[in-house]
């Protein structure tokens, strides 16, 4: 599907077929906007300032870190990709690799008599941490 990239005068924002947004607010003449869909049959039309691709292949991997809706019921979406995707991954993989560490030393001191009372808590209090 084509991804296009241009600028609009302001002024003629009401004009474009699928517009949905009024954020922008910081334009003063032209709003930078990104039309996905063929000319005349946009599926979206929006403004961004952002970073824009062709494709997704593009990107590489591609994590989102979070997502919301506006008062307008617009979504905003926080991701990275490439090298910083990578990372993240990493850092995740670390972070879920030491939790099932802890979940299961829990469970071991859970399931024996001899367990060091000081040590489950330490454990357990690390776990509502994590």
């Amino acid at each position: 599907m084509p991804v296009n990239k241009g600028l609009v005068p302001l002024k003629s924002l009401k004009e474009i077929p699928n517009y949905k947004t009024s954020l922008v607010k910081e334009c003063k003449n032209t709003v930078p906007i990104v039309s996905i869909g063929k000319e005349n049959s946009f599926i979206s039309v929006e403004p961004c300032c952002g970073t824009h691709v062709s494709s997704t292949a593009e990107l590489g991997r591609f994590i989102i870190l979070s997502h919301k809706s506006n008062k307008n019921k617009e979504k905003i979406i926080r991701a990275v990709c490439g090298k910083q995707a990578e990372v993240v991954k990493s850092d995740g993989d670390v972070y879920n690799k030491t939790l099932l560490e802890l979940e299961e030393y829990a469970s071991n001191c859970l399931k024996t008599s001899n367990v060091n009372n000081l040590d489950l808590l330490d454990c357990l209090q690390e776990l509502k941490s994590a």
